[in-house]
């Protein structure tokens, strides 16, 4: 895999986890959502999600800062605070430390 089809996956990757966190915010089940799919589409005015005009509330978690358990906690409070998107940075020194070499592992 080349570094930028790598960057590629990462993208498309956090894209589906920002989505899932949309559906996760809707008060519908969210497993039955992601078997049954989401609707997403928009307009001049907004995100329409499932039939639903969406306004997006971006807040920022960067993964590298935090250990993988604090991860639920933070995004329950994010969520509790009215953040319906999280977005963040991808450390790409992190996962490509040399060259061609890709790492997507959990860090403590």
């Amino acid at each position: 895999m080349t570094a930028s089809s790598s960057k590629l996956v990462v993208a498309t990757t956090i894209a589906a986890f920002l989505l899932l966190l949309l559906v996760m915010n809707s008060p519908v089940d969210a497993h039955e959502k992601f078997h049954k799919g989401v609707g997403v589409t928009y307009d001049a005015r907004s995100l329409i999600i499932n039939g639903k005009r969406e306004l997006l509330f971006s807040g920022s978690i960067h993964y590298p800062r935090s250990t993988a358990d604090m991860w639920p906690k933070l995004l329950e409070d994010a969520k509790r605070g009215g953040i319906n998107v999280i977005q963040t940075y991808v450390f790409w020194n992190i996962h490509e430390p040399e060259e061609g070499k890709v790492m997507f592992i959990l860090m403590d």
